[in-house]
Protein backbone atom coordinates (compact mmCIF):
# COMPACT_ATOMS: atom_id res chain seq x y z
CA UNK A 1 0.00 0.00 0.00
CA UNK A 2 1.43 3.10 -0.87
CA UNK A 3 0.18 5.99 1.57
CA UNK A 4 1.48 9.86 1.03
CA UNK A 5 2.01 11.61 4.69
CA UNK A 6 3.82 14.40 3.67
CA UNK A 7 1.27 17.02 3.82
CA UNK A 8 -0.10 19.82 5.80
CA UNK A 9 -3.58 19.92 6.76
CA UNK A 10 -5.58 22.44 8.25
CA UNK A 11 -9.37 23.34 9.06
CA UNK A 12 -11.51 26.93 8.42
CA UNK A 13 -11.34 27.40 12.32
CA UNK A 14 -7.80 27.08 12.25
CA UNK A 15 -6.91 28.95 9.05
CA UNK A 16 -9.23 31.89 10.35
CA UNK A 17 -7.40 32.35 13.63
CA UNK A 18 -3.97 31.74 12.12
CA UNK A 19 -4.35 34.16 8.81
CA UNK A 20 -1.51 34.61 6.64
CA UNK A 21 -0.15 31.19 8.39
CA UNK A 22 2.07 29.52 5.27
CA UNK A 23 2.86 25.71 4.70
CA UNK A 24 5.43 25.10 3.08
CA UNK A 25 6.84 21.03 1.34
CA UNK A 26 10.47 21.27 1.21
CA UNK A 27 12.52 18.55 -1.07
CA UNK A 28 15.48 16.98 -0.30
CA UNK A 29 17.85 15.37 -3.33
CA UNK A 30 18.72 12.90 0.30
CA UNK A 31 15.02 11.97 0.93
CA UNK A 32 11.64 10.59 -0.81
CA UNK A 33 10.27 12.50 1.98
CA UNK A 34 8.82 16.18 2.16
CA UNK A 35 9.85 18.28 4.92
CA UNK A 36 7.19 20.74 6.29
CA UNK A 37 7.72 24.24 7.27
CA UNK A 38 5.39 25.76 9.48
CA UNK A 39 5.62 29.89 8.73
CA UNK A 40 3.44 31.67 10.74
CA UNK A 41 2.96 35.58 9.67
CA UNK A 42 5.46 38.14 10.95
CA UNK A 43 4.48 38.52 14.80
CA UNK A 44 2.35 35.90 15.76
CA UNK A 45 3.93 34.99 18.52
CA UNK A 46 1.24 34.51 21.67
CA UNK A 47 1.66 37.76 24.15
CA UNK A 48 2.98 35.30 26.64
CA UNK A 49 5.09 33.37 25.57
CA UNK A 50 9.10 33.72 26.28
CA UNK A 51 11.88 32.14 24.63
CA UNK A 52 13.79 30.27 27.20
CA UNK A 53 17.76 30.87 26.82
CA UNK A 54 20.36 29.05 29.12
CA UNK A 55 22.54 31.53 30.76
CA UNK A 56 26.03 30.92 31.12
CA UNK A 57 26.08 33.12 34.58
CA UNK A 58 24.80 30.15 35.93
CA UNK A 59 27.57 27.69 35.27
CA UNK A 60 29.56 29.94 37.82
CA UNK A 61 26.89 28.64 40.92
CA UNK A 62 27.15 25.30 42.77
CA UNK A 63 23.70 24.95 43.54
CA UNK A 64 22.57 24.71 39.38
CA UNK A 65 23.44 20.76 39.27
CA UNK A 66 21.24 20.02 41.94
CA UNK A 67 18.43 22.48 40.51
CA UNK A 68 18.78 20.59 36.91
CA UNK A 69 18.70 16.84 38.78
CA UNK A 70 15.96 17.57 41.38
CA UNK A 71 14.21 18.94 38.24
CA UNK A 72 14.60 15.71 36.20
CA UNK A 73 14.05 13.33 39.04
CA UNK A 74 10.21 14.90 38.73
CA UNK A 75 9.77 13.52 35.32
CA UNK A 76 7.33 10.57 34.72
CA UNK A 77 9.30 7.68 33.74
CA UNK A 78 9.26 6.55 30.13
CA UNK A 79 11.58 6.37 27.10
CA UNK A 80 8.77 8.16 24.15
CA UNK A 81 9.27 11.75 23.13
CA UNK A 82 6.62 12.75 24.99
CA UNK A 83 8.15 11.85 28.88
CA UNK A 84 11.50 13.52 27.17
CA UNK A 85 9.49 16.92 26.01
CA UNK A 86 7.83 16.94 29.68
CA UNK A 87 10.76 16.47 31.58
CA UNK A 88 12.32 19.43 29.89
CA UNK A 89 9.48 21.65 30.61
CA UNK A 90 9.90 20.91 34.09
CA UNK A 91 13.95 21.41 33.82
CA UNK A 92 12.89 24.41 31.62
CA UNK A 93 10.24 25.60 34.30
CA UNK A 94 12.55 24.97 37.40
CA UNK A 95 15.68 26.93 36.40
CA UNK A 96 13.49 29.37 35.48
CA UNK A 97 12.14 29.89 38.71
CA UNK A 98 15.64 29.49 40.11
CA UNK A 99 17.16 32.11 37.91
CA UNK A 100 14.55 34.77 38.84
CA UNK A 101 15.07 34.09 42.83
CA UNK A 102 18.60 33.93 42.37
CA UNK A 103 19.71 36.73 40.11
CA UNK A 104 16.53 38.60 39.73
CA UNK A 105 15.22 40.26 36.30
CA UNK A 106 19.13 40.49 34.74
CA UNK A 107 17.66 42.29 31.59
CA UNK A 108 16.19 45.01 33.11
CA UNK A 109 19.06 45.88 35.78
CA UNK A 110 21.47 45.52 32.23
CA UNK A 111 19.32 48.17 30.85
CA UNK A 112 19.37 50.44 34.03
CA UNK A 113 22.87 50.07 34.13
CA UNK A 114 23.56 50.58 30.55
CA UNK A 115 21.53 54.13 31.01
Amino acid sequence: MRVCLDRGVANTEWSTLFLGTNVWHLTSSRSDHKMLLLEPRPGDRPPSCHVFRYEIMWEREEELGTIVENAWKKRNPGSDLGNLASALQIVTQDLKTWSKEKFGHVTTQLAQLRN
